[in-house]
């Protein structure tokens, strides 16, 4: 079973890198060396998220960004390989309260295998 990256979170998130463009730019106009770099850096930043992350990921990914099979459970978005079902000590269903989204928390049994 796969599940795919919502191509809406990458319109919105797109969507909040051009709109906050403006306010890094705002931020070069103050006086003083470091707020001009800041600003310019953020600037690039989010111009290289907008313009060039976003855009490459949305065309360019075909994959589906969780796997969950016989063997395990595969985020492809980590790049931790397969949690395996054995190391899986529990998976309980979580919930963010501010935005009441749901997600998916998994308890493993050993964290260090797959954090080194």
């Amino acid at each position: 079973m796969g599940f795919y990256s919502s191509k809406w979170s990458l319109l919105v998130e797109f969507a909040l890198s051009v709109l906050l463009m403006p306010v890094a730019y705002f931020i070069t106009t103050a006086s003083g060396w470091f707020a001009q770099i800041s600003g310019w850096t953020l600037v690039a930043l989010l111009a290289s998220i907008a313009f060039v992350a976003l855009p490459i990921q949305f065309l360019v990914s075909q994959k589906p960004a969780v796997v969950i099979d016989e063997v395990g459970i595969d985020d492809t978005r980590l790049g931790i390989g397969v949690m395996l079902w054995e190391d899986i000590a529990k998976v309980a269903k979580g919930r963010i309260a501010e935005t009441k989204a749901d997600f998916l928390a998994i308890h493993l049994r050993d964290p260090d295998k797959y954090t080194s």
